[in-house]
């Protein structure tokens, strides 16, 4: 199969596994807003037979998932652009290792140290925002005064208005952060690039490169077989009925629909 045959299909698969998650996610939402607000009498009955039907599509994206994740296996995505962080990060580790930095020129050098304080100064900033938010949440949230038995329901609708702000804050500045790393790493790895090779370093290949594959083969499937056992193991000790009835018991019993 070709470079571009493959990635193509890599690709549409992607596509359609996301738009399953998304109508799993749908599903899911619309099952407790019609709960919540479609029935009269909130019963572990009616809880069950309404989120019974979500599990089709919930399976569809389990199978999914498992499927996925042999097909990548079997059929790895060839020509892989080395953009996400951890690749960048990787590529810049590998880099600083057989660069001779002591012949770097003053101006470069001063450029590279630039981008890694932003990130630093980036990474500090997003630590604080998410500490901030957690302590915003967690002050609203133990106040114990804001609970009434009688009005359960808004306490907890209240305390997801609070919730939702503090998520969106941190959540949001976290994706700004993760792009702004990834393109700051770019930056760095094109200026280490021009930095030359240490002595003799660019003839040395990894030696442990082929141990590296294998080892990675031989944890992709030692999870895979382990997923298959328990998945199986779960399935024959009733472990699924056990969990959805705990479900139900919460959200009827619990959470405040029942």
């Amino acid at each position: 199969m070709t470079k571009d045959t493959t990635n193509r299909l890599h690709r549409i698969f992607n596509i359609i596994l996301s738009a399953l998650i998304f109508i799993s996610g749908a599903c899911l939402v619309a099952g407790c807003l019609y709960v919540y607000y479609g029935k009269g009498v909130y019963t572990r009955e009616i809880v069950q037979e309404v989120f019974s039907y979500i599990a089709i599509p919930m399976y569809i994206t389990v199978a999914m998932i498992v499927g996925g994740f042999i097909y990548e296996f079997i059929s790895p995505l060839k020509g892989k652009k080395e953009k996400p962080l951890r690749d960048n990060v990787h590529i810049r580790r590998k880099l600083l290792s057989k660069k001779d930095l002591c012949q770097c020129e003053k101006g470069l050098c001063e450029a590279i140290e630039k981008e890694q304080k932003k990130r630093r100064l980036h990474r500090i900033l997003r630590a604080f925002l998410v500490l901030v938010c957690a302590v915003v949440f967690l002050f609203f949230a133990l106040d114990f005064s804001r609970y009434h038995q009688s009005e359960i329901n808004r306490s907890v609708i209240f305390m997801m208005t609070v919730l939702a702000p503090c998520i969106f804050a941190s959540g949001a500045y976290s994706v700004f952060v993760n792009f702004y790393c990834e393109k700051s790493l770019e930056k760095e790895i094109s200026l280490l690039k021009k930095i030359p090779d240490k002595k003799g370093e660019s003839e040395k290949k990894s030696k442990n490169e082929k141990t590296l594959k294998v080892l990675a083969a031989v944890g992709k499937i030692a999870i895979l077989a382990i997923a298959v056992v328990l998945l199986v193991c779960g399935a024959v000790s009733g472990g699924f009925s056990d969990v959805m009835t705990k479900a139900v018991n919460i959200c009827t019993e619990c959470i405040g629909l029942g």
